[in-house]
């Protein structure tokens, strides 16, 4: 009787424990989304304003290289994208 009660505490040890890890993932994945959704807020704001380099944080205008999925000043660019030196 003894073994069983040991058991069943066992069980509900493990339990406990699945429902702890699928609780820290819905809470993960929810600060997930929500990063996601300032990231988008960002982009909003950059796109309505002009491009912001990804390098030095510069607003382009104009003139801007689009590479690596991000806008690049011409500097930039040139620096960080293709590695040229001076």
């Amino acid at each position: 009787m003894l073994e069983h009660i040991v058991d069943l505490l066992e069980l509900l040890g493990i339990i406990a424990h699945k429902k702890k890890k699928k609780q820290e993932k819905q809470l993960n994945l929810s600060e997930t989304d929500d990063s996601t959704q300032k990231q988008d807020t960002s982009e909003e704001v950059t796109q309505q304003s002009g491009s912001i380099c990804a390098g030095c944080n510069r607003i382009l205008e104009k003139d801007a290289v689009y590479e690596l999925g991000k806008p690049w000043c011409t500097e930039c660019y040139k620096t960080h994208v293709l590695k040229i030196k001076g």
